[in-house]
Formats: C-alpha cells, structure tokens, sequence
C-alpha cells in the first residue's frame, strides 16, 4: 500500500472516528452538527489539518466577500453533504469552540432540545441570529488571505464520508 494511501486512510479514519466518539456526547441530529463536529476534530488531532481540502474559515469568508450571510438557522437544517457544507460546519463548530470554549460546545452537542434557538441562548447566551454575526465577524478577522487569493485556490479534493469508498483503489 502507498505511502499516499496510507496517508489518506489515516485522514479519513481520524473523520470517521470522531463521528464515533460523538455518539458518547450526543447524537448526529443534522450534517452541520455532526459534520463540523467530525471535521472540527480530525483537525484538532493534526492529523487531517484540511478535512475539506481548504484551510478553516476559507470558504465563509469568500462567501462573505460576494455578500452571502452566514445564516446559521438554514445552515443547521440543510439535508446535503456537499464540501461547502462540511466548510460552514467545521468553521462554526471551530468558532464555538475558540469563542466559548470546548466544554460549552460539547455541552451544546449533546443537549437535546430540538430548538435551536432554545438550545444557543442556553449555552451561548446568544440566539441564531446574534452568533451568525459574531461568527461572521470572527471568520473574516481570522482569515488573513484576502477573498481574490481564496478564489484562485485549488481546492483539494476532500474527504467528506461517502468518499472512504475511495480507498477501493
């Protein structure tokens, strides 16, 4: 087996397994939870540094750079597991964690009120609407690279869950 192979199969393993360790927090609920949850940790555990093929907070503030807002209410329902979704996830759980710690954002993951506004001011003291704007902000101070500079960008191909197929080869 290649070093390459091996490389990717570590990465998406390290993905896949935070998936498994959630399930001791709380359960999968929507892909923006669940999946911001599994990126947000394989990046914690420097073993996949890019789970989407773009650094953290990237692809956010390109959209922010064109006008879109980060509509955290709509983000959570969304149903599709397309590499911008996994981008969004990763950036808000990296925000909830960098702003209001570890602990809390764990505590948030495994509440479970089905309100999601209910759930934010419990844990956040902040409603959907106030967190997509301090997420916003957050995101575009993070990102030192200006928006043209992220929009030449290859995006390397990532390793969302359906991918581990994949390793076939």
């Amino acid at each position: 087996m290649s070093q390459d192979l091996l490389s990717t199969l570590a990465q998406i393993s390290a993905h896949e397994f935070a998936h498994v360790l959630s399930t001791r927090l709380g359960w999968y609920e929507t892909p923006f939870k669940g999946e911001g949850f599994a990126c947000y940790s394989a990046a914690e555990s420097g073993i996949d540094l890019m789970p989407m093929g773009l650094p953290v907070h990237y692809y956010p503030k390109w959209l922010i750079s064109r006008g879109v807002t980060l509509r955290l209410g709509a983000f959570w329902h969304l149903r599709d597991y397309s590499l911008g979704l996994y981008d969004l996830a990763w950036s808000f759980a990296t925000f909830l964690v960098v702003q209001y710690g570890r602990e809390r954002y764990f505590a948030f993951y495994a509440d479970k009120s089905k309100d999601l506004n209910e759930r934010l001011l419990k844990f956040f003291s902040a409603t959907a609407l106030t967190l997509q704007e301090r997420w916003s902000e957050f995101v575009w101070e993070s990102v030192d690279a200006d928006p043209e500079q992220i929009c030449e960008m290859h995006r390397k191909v990532g390793r969302v869950c359906s991918r581990s197929m994949w390793l076939k080869g």
